[in-house]
């Protein structure tokens, strides 16, 4: 709760000196010093990182000064927890924040991640291929749902003596057929 009281009462000093500017760009600052001082950043919303980025918290000094022991220890405990997905978008915050600058602590993330992150990516485009192969199967079978109408038709233009109609059926069933029917 320290902390909490201390980010108010900066940010009342700041707010009362009406610099608008300055007031929210140094209330995100000190509520990402907080925030990463207290707990692993790493597990935080991804929304959250999003926002200091946008309000100009410098997220990437705001990592610098966490001591390098514990951020260390902040990546292996993010990557024993987190699912790909949201590893993914953290990883992808991260490259925001270093914008590839080589860094010790942003080659140490991208170390502990790379692999999970390399699993995640081909179990998605796995399950994409599969969707797709579902997709497409189900597509088939309404398909040949249709065709069999069609046939169902012709027998009964033909039982009516339509000869000239289930021709045409005929042909239309032809054009619309799958190859591996």
């Amino acid at each position: 709760m320290n902390g909490y009281n201390s980010i108010v009462t900066d940010l009342d000093s700041l707010k009362n000196s009406g610099n608008t500017f300055d007031y929210t760009k140094e209330a995100m600052r000190g509520y990402f010093r907080n925030m990463f001082a207290s707990s692993n950043p790493l597990l935080v919303s991804p929304e959250i990182w999003r926002i200091g980025l946008n309000r100009g918290a410098t997220l990437d000094e705001r990592i610098h000064e966490i001591p390098l022991e514990r951020w260390v220890s902040c990546v292996d405990s993010f990557a024993d927890k987190v699912d790909g997905g949201f590893m993914k978008q953290i990883a992808d915050i991260i490259d925001d924040v270093f914008l590839g600058m080589d860094d010790e602590r942003y080659g140490y993330f991208m170390l502990k991640t790379m692999e999970p992150l390399k699993e995640y990516e081909q179990k998605k485009q796995i399950e994409e291929e599969r969707r797709h192969l579902t997709q497409q199967e189900a597509i088939k079978a309404e398909m040949r749902q249709i065709i069999e109408k069609l046939e169902e038709k012709v027998e009964y233009l033909i039982f009516a003596g339509l000869n000239d109609e289930a021709e045409k059926v005929m042909k239309e069933i032809q054009k619309y057929s799958l190859p591996d029917r």
